[in-house]
């Protein structure tokens, strides 16, 4: 059958889809990480 999805290869398609390229860099800055987390919050196709 086909690989098995991974919790990490659903967060990085989020990612994708809310456009963050890089979120490595952007956790440690907690306000950055706040505001995408509340924008990835709003968006109903996540």
């Amino acid at each position: 059958g086909r690989p098995r999805k991974r919790w990490m290869d659903g967060i990085r398609k989020d990612l994708e889809t809310l456009e963050v390229t890089n979120w490595e860099d952007g956790v440690q800055d907690r306000d950055y990480w706040r505001t995408e987390t509340v924008a990835a919050k709003i968006l109903k196709e996540l």
